[in-house]
């Protein structure tokens, strides 16, 4: 399987990377792709993020770590690992690029940010904690963040 980058544009999708552009040399008129899309990672939107957590981090003087674990677990967002002596553990979900696309990363930072305001920041209206986060940030990567 060749994993490659396409843009979506009017319609139709336009090779974005040299992979893209062999895998369509190498079709024949009226081939059939068999295709699995994910929408691709913002990195501007993960720096978002990340800086989400140091806010909180900065407010409370909890390590980046344990505030992401603490929301993971919160949320839900863990798989259930039963041990041999019958005791069942939490372990929380990778968040990496490789385990979750744009769209899944999108939903659980908009959870992440409503369960920060009611549990970490209590009182704090979201568009005055989102603010606080793009001033963090650079205008560049304030702007590609969401």
């Amino acid at each position: 399987m060749t994993e490659c980058y396409f843009r979506a544009w009017g319609g139709r999708l336009i090779p974005e990377d040299e992979r893209a552009h062999l895998l369509l040399k190498g079709m024949r008129p009226g081939d059939i792709l068999k295709v699995e899309a994910t929408k691709a990672r913002n990195p501007g939107h993960h720096r978002w993020f990340f800086a989400l957590l140091k806010l909180i981090g900065d407010q409370t003087g909890e390590s980046t770590e344990n505030i992401l674990f603490r929301l993971k677990i919160r949320l839900g967002y863990v798989d259930e690992v039963k041990m041999r002596s019958g005791v069942t553990h939490l372990k929380p979900r990778s968040i990496s690029y490789a385990s979750m696309d744009q769209t899944e990363f999108a939903k659980f930072a908009d959870d992440v940010v409503k369960m920060v305001i009611v549990e970490f920041l209590p009182g704090v209206p979201e568009g005055v904690l989102r603010r606080e986060i793009e001033a963090i940030l650079t205008p560049r990567e304030a702007a590609h963040g969401r």
